[in-house]
């Protein structure tokens, strides 16, 4: 995961890939693999595994934040939801687990990823499905990022 981060950071990785390019990272690598099961019964495995898990979320997150003007300045919205709705599907799974600091580091993930989007004026009122759906999402898991969603559209209303 570390050498993934590092590869993705590269400037030479970031021109090298086109916006879809960016886009099937997280719908065929980080995404599955934030989904994925340890078959093992060694805890210590586990454990590991959970700490593996844990670097994805850090690695998915902060790769969407570098990357997802570009994402959405080229793929259809439908496309754009999609891949929003997977990633907020895979923090709620890793979140759902028992990883270990999973509860405190991914609501602040969501939270910087929705007020990142509300900031460009992508996550807006007027964009009720993309609202709707990202508030329906993560309400029912992290209920404080859920009232962070409707202070931003309630402040962006005025």
């Amino acid at each position: 995961m570390v050498v993934l981060e590092r590869t993705l950071s590269l400037e030479a990785c970031e021109q090298a890939l086109r916006s879809t390019d960016w886009k099937d990272l997280f719908s065929t690598l980080l995404v599955p693999f934030m989904k994925s099961e340890m078959d093992s019964d060694n805890q210590e495995e586990i454990l590991y595994f959970g700490r593996i898990k844990l670097r994805g979320v850090m690695v998915l997150s902060r790769t969407f934040l570098l990357q997802y003007t570009r994402i959405y300045d080229s793929v259809n919205r439908e496309d754009f939801l999609e891949m929003w709705k997977a990633i907020l599907s895979a923090m709620e799974y890793v979140s759902s687990t028992n990883v270990k600091d999973a509860n405190d580091y991914i609501p602040e993930s969501v939270k910087n990823m929705v007020l990142v989007l509300a900031a460009s004026k992508i996550l807006i009122p007027q964009n009720s499905r993309l609202w709707n759906e990202t508030q329906s999402s993560v309400s029912t898991w992290f209920p404080d990022v859920g009232e962070l969603i409707s202070s931003v559209k309630a402040s962006s209303a005025r």
